[in-house]
């Protein structure tokens, strides 16, 4: 993970993304960062590329995803790289394991 990547979130932060989404009328809950993974060369599996650093951060990223929806809550994921969407994804169909492939649903108490 390039280091600018854990940065994004307290710059999204400073710049006052939370108090304008309050502005504009939603409930923010900020629930921090999760702890970043380091991503270094494996020479035990060079074509996976950091896979045990990616399957953990995709586990934590699941994990929080469902929590938030869990909570009532619409989760909003600042990442560093595309690995972070398969966690998302995951964490979302835990909290719809029924739902149609490729069609989450929006629970009836999100909807605006």
């Amino acid at each position: 993970m390039a280091s600018a990547d854990r940065t994004d979130p307290t710059a999204l932060r400073a710049a006052g993304l939370p108090d304008r989404l309050r502005q504009a009328g939603w409930e923010v809950s900020d629930a921090g960062d999760l702890t970043p993974q380091v991503f270094t060369a494996d020479a035990a599996h060079p074509r996976a590329r950091n896979r045990d650093a990616v399957v953990r951060a995709c586990r934590d990223v699941a994990g929080a995803t469902s929590q938030a929806i869990a909570a009532g809550r619409i989760p909003v994921l600042v990442g560093g790289n595309c690995s972070i969407t398969a966690g998302a994804v995951a964490g979302c169909l835990a909290q719809q394991p029924r739902s149609e492939p490729g069609r989450l649903r929006r629970p009836p108490r999100l909807q605006r």
